[in-house]
């Protein structure tokens, strides 16, 4: 993508440039949109998106970290509860990005999870094959020297 042309009215771009990117933003901004466009590119590069495969499966690490007992057990919980969640307050929230307050913490843990597999429910088998997955990408990441865990790997 080339430069835009260099004229008076745009002599004040702001140009941020990585290895795969240039961004220019406008000069005509206001004072608030250019802080709402400074704060939303701090957000992706200090906390890059997930992909959606992600977001589950750190909502599911996440959702059995409040039960107690072996893992089976916990994901059996979370499984009783998960489908009690679906059946009697997704469709009332599934519009809903965040719980409005008050909420408990295990019921926003539900929430992310319905909202990160659609509203289908898991069996316990799956939530712990999504938990063993996460923790084995974590476990990977954390041992590899800078940079190796970034590569394109397939799965």
């Amino acid at each position: 993508m080339p430069p835009p042309p260099r004229t008076a009215r745009n002599t004040r771009l702001m140009l941020i440039e990585g290895p795969k990117f240039r961004l220019w933003l406008a000069p005509d901004l206001s004072r608030e949109q250019w802080n709402e466009a400074a704060e939303a590119i701090c957000r992706i590069l200090v906390d890059p998106p997930q992909s959606a495969c992600q977001r589950r499966a750190e909502a599911v690490r996440k959702a059995l970290s409040i039960y107690q007992g072996a893992p089976s057990a916990r994901a059996k919980e979370l499984e009783r509860q998960y489908r009690s969640y679906l059946a009697r307050g997704w469709l009332r929230e599934r519009d809903f990005e965040k719980l409005p307050a008050p909420h408990s913490t295990e019921r926003d843990l539900l929430h992310r999870l319905a909202r990160c597999n659609a509203g289908a429910s898991l069996s316990w088998r799956q939530l712990l094959r999504i938990a063993a997955t996460a923790i084995d990408h974590d476990r990977f990441e954390s041992s590899c020297p800078d940079g190796l865990a970034s590569l394109p790997w397939r799965r």
